[in-house]
């Protein structure tokens, strides 16, 4: 519950890649052949409904930023990172050359906010 005149803030990741690094470790925390636990779709939600969603809830004002990560993790580190997300070790053994060199990159924060009008 949030106060007429309060502010809700959400942030996610970005559903939708920036490039191949990014593309690479959606694909592989989302793609049945790589995931032990794949769901139905990326766990980020697109902007597009979190903005609606927010608006049929009576907020109002919504804003939307998006904060690049920049945080690119290569070799072992990446390694340990598709093992913490519960990625299948075939994805490591598959992608390696190109891990090794080129590495994951976590998406990119989106931040969404609006105001709750009284109602």
């Amino acid at each position: 519950m949030l106060k007429a005149g309060g502010t809700t803030i959400h942030s996610f990741l970005s559903p939708k890649p920036r490039n191949g690094r990014q593309r690479r470790l959606i694909e592989a925390d989302s793609d049945p052949r790589w995931t032990k636990t794949p769901p139905t779709e990326w766990f980020s939600p697109p902007p597009r409904l979190v903005l609606e969603y927010l608006r049929l809830a009576g907020f109002k004002r919504p804003m939307r930023a998006r904060l690049r990560s920049g945080l690119v993790i290569r070799s072992t580190a990446a390694r340990e990172l598709l093992k913490d997300w519960d990625i299948r070790q075939f994805y490591w053994q598959a992608h390696r050359g190109v891990l090794e060199k080129e590495g994951l990159e976590i998406p990119d924060w989106l931040v969404i906010s609006a105001c709750k009008i009284s109602g």
